[in-house]
């Protein structure tokens, strides 16, 4: 994350934050709007799937359902996460804007005694005193933790590598196999959209205020788009097994040996693969002090005579000296009493100083002693 630059703007690009917390709800409502037709296909080729493996295959659909919902889920929470960041980023670009005005008129006040002196004159008849603006607010801090979604172990009974059997209608997996497919091509345009904005975000927002860490969610999403894409690819392969069997729109038998021969020569695991949703995290950032960036605050420090002060502020010793005469006098200017002692001194010199200019002393030539004069007579 870049530094920041006293009370200048952050930088932060609201366009990308507003274009990501849209593609995270809209892929969102892409996954949630499909359950209603991936279930229906699921429970078309379950019709008269019996057997071990027509459990594997509904385990596997329900991971894969299971697994959408939890898409959702963290989909619409980065979706939370970055409205709270954009949220804050503005608050903190408005009290940068209203700090930057209040340094430049705190600035004016101690460059132009008249200007400080007319200030303080006005807050004797009730003017607003110009406090500094407030501190930051607390900076957001989200953290989402990793999310795993995992299938049920099946036993294998008779089956699955030995003699047990399972039947099915190849027709009802091929329709579920075209099915889902189609509805993960349809997610494309979503997904890309997603994975841009991210991008987009993290190059025009991560740099400038806070930081967002949602590379996890890609990710999530990319595997449980392959994951159904190897469910498509399941279903092909036992369907075509059946097929050889002589099933067609009716229920063909085989064994599950062969079904698990088959699936592993052609590289497809038995199960689907458990889905873990990575943690994803949104940190605002400190903004400082407010109003008084570190140029500011080492303004005070000078130079005298190659020796170095530190810390030398406010008005010549001369007038500090004036004003301490004046408190001990009790003729001092009546100020709030929340500001302190330098802040009390700073705002009698000027009002010192423009007295002077009204009321110049008058210069006259030095009277003659009158012991002078006598002997001056004698």
């Amino acid at each position: 994350m870049g530094k920041i630059h006293g009370n200048d703007p952050t930088g932060y690009s609201y366009g990308d934050a507003d274009a990501l917390k849209s593609a995270a709800t809209g892929l969102a409502s892409a996954i949630s709007g499909q359950k209603g037709s991936r279930a229906s296909h699921v429970t078309t080729a379950s019709r008269e799937f019996r057997g071990y493996f027509s459990q594997v295959f509904a385990d596997n659909a329900d991971v894969a359902s299971r697994g959408a919902s939890e898409l959702v889920d963290a989909l619409q929470s980065l979706s939370g996460f970055v409205e709270q960041l954009r949220e804050a980023a503005k608050q903190e670009d408005d009290r940068r804007a209203k700090a930057k005005a209040w340094a430049a008129r705190k600035k004016e006040r101690e460059d132009n005694v008249l200007v400080a002196a007319a200030h303080e004159v006005g807050t004797w008849f009730g003017a607003d005193d110009d406090p500094k603006p407030p501190e930051p607010e607390p900076e957001p801090h989200r953290q989402a933790d990793a999310v795993t979604v995992s299938g049920r172990t099946i036993p294998a009974g008779g089956g699955g590598g030995g003699g047990g059997t399972s039947s099915a209608v190849p027709a009802d997996l091929r329709s579920f196999q075209s099915g889902v497919r189609s509805c993960d091509e349809s997610l494309a345009g979503a997904v890309s959209t997603f994975r841009n904005a991210l991008t987009d975000y993290e190059s025009g927002c991560n740099p400038c205020w806070g930081t967002l860490n949602a590379q996890s969610l890609v990710t999530a999403v990319n595997d449980w788009l392959t994951a159904n894409g190897q469910d498509a690819a399941w279903a092909g392969t036992v369907a075509a097994q059946f097929e050889a069997a002589g099933g067609g729109t009716g229920p063909a038998t085989l064994s599950d040996a062969s079904i698990s021969a088959a699936l592993a020569a052609a590289g497809i695991d038995a199960t689907r693969d458990d889905l873990t949703i990575g943690p994803f995290s949104a940190m605002g950032r400190a903004a400082g002090h407010p109003g008084q960036p570190a140029a500011e605050r080492c303004r005070g420090r000078r130079d005298v005579g190659g020796d170095r002060r530190h810390d030398v502020e406010g008005p010549p010793a001369d007038f500090r000296g004036e004003a301490r005469r004046r408190d001990a006098a009790g003729t001092g200017s009546r100020l709030p009493a929340h500001r302190s002692e330098w802040e009390h001194r700073s705002l009698r010199w000027p009002i010192q100083v423009v007295g002077s200019i009204r009321n110049p002393p008058i210069r006259t030539r030095p009277r003659t002693p009158r012991c002078a004069l006598r002997s001056r007579s004698d």
